[in-house]
């Protein structure tokens, strides 16, 4: 049989962790069971990942390259429509890597080396919301003065990080999950649209809603 390279090992660990810390949370997911799910030893796993925190760095590391360049597209950002767009692929992303938010508080004391990473990602998350939205009021799009965008701006990254786990919770299905996130993130700035910006919100909401079978 032929011996399958080191990093390709290394990308199938990575891969099955997701999906099985997605599935059921990482604390209920073991070194072994990872081992068993894809059909090496669990010596062989510990060559590449000496313990579950580093696969759990791993993934989380793997997480802030994806959302890195959403959040400085969305910082720049100064029309409704591209807000949505946004929002959509955020949580796009959000739904691969969900194991990182479903209880974050926990997460981050099982593994407090993350923490820090986390609340960056936290901090990140709602300075590219206030700059975002600091570029639609420019735009003439939406109506707040500083102070109200930096409580809305608090509001969108709460929802960007804590929507998908209440909504698992609340619906019990990861169908069309993306599309419920951004249109809850994008209802929050909702009164503070002009009257044609939220027009155009409402129609992408409701076009993205409607669409069948999208997964989170």
């Amino acid at each position: 049989m032929e011996k399958k390279p080191a990093r390709h090992t290394r990308e199938r660990i990575a891969a099955c962790a997701l999906a099985l810390f997605n599935a059921h949370g990482a604390a209920a997911v073991t070194p072994v069971a990872i081992a068993l799910e894809i059909g090496i030893s669990p010596g062989n796993l510990h060559y590449h990942f000496h313990n579950k925190g580093e696969l759990v760095g791993e993934l989380l590391s793997r997480y802030e390259a994806e959302i890195a360049p959403l959040l400085e597209a969305a910082s720049l950002s100064d029309d409704v429509e591209d807000l949505w767009q946004f929002a959509h692929r955020l949580f796009d992303t959000l739904a691969r890597y969900r194991f990182l938010f479903r209880d974050l508080n926990a997460l981050m004391a099982d593994y407090p080396a993350i923490a820090p990473r986390l609340k960056r990602l936290i901090a990140r998350k709602e300075d590219a919301a206030r700059r975002a939205l600091a570029g639609l009021s420019q735009s003439g799009q939406l109506v707040a003065d500083e102070a109200a965008r930096g409580m809305l701006a608090v509001n969108l990254s709460l929802i960007g990080t804590c929507w998908l786990a209440y909504d698992e919770a609340r619906s019990g299905t990861a169908a069309n999950a993306p599309a419920r996130g951004a249109s809850q993130m994008m209802l929050a700035a909702a009164p503070w649209l002009t009257s044609d910006a939220g027009a155009r919100l409402a129609r992408l909401s409701r076009d993205a809603l409607a669409r069948p079978g999208q997964r989170g």
